[in-house]
């Protein structure tokens, strides 16, 4: 079996309490793999200071 390989994108959104992701054909369409499509976000607690040490 021939592989066949297909140019993608890989885009992030990285901010302060959170990180998303997205992966993109050449027409800026959303993968999927295995039925799932390839995006989503990362969500953080927020960090705390060290203004009281």
């Amino acid at each position: 079996m021939e592989e066949v390989k297909k140019k993608y994108y890989v885009g992030f959104d990285i901010g302060t309490n959170s990180c998303g992701y997205a992966v993109t054909d050449e027409n800026y369409n959303i993968i999927k793999t295995k039925g799932k499509k390839l995006w989503g976000v990362r969500l953080f607690d927020e960090a705390n200071t060290a203004e009281e040490r």
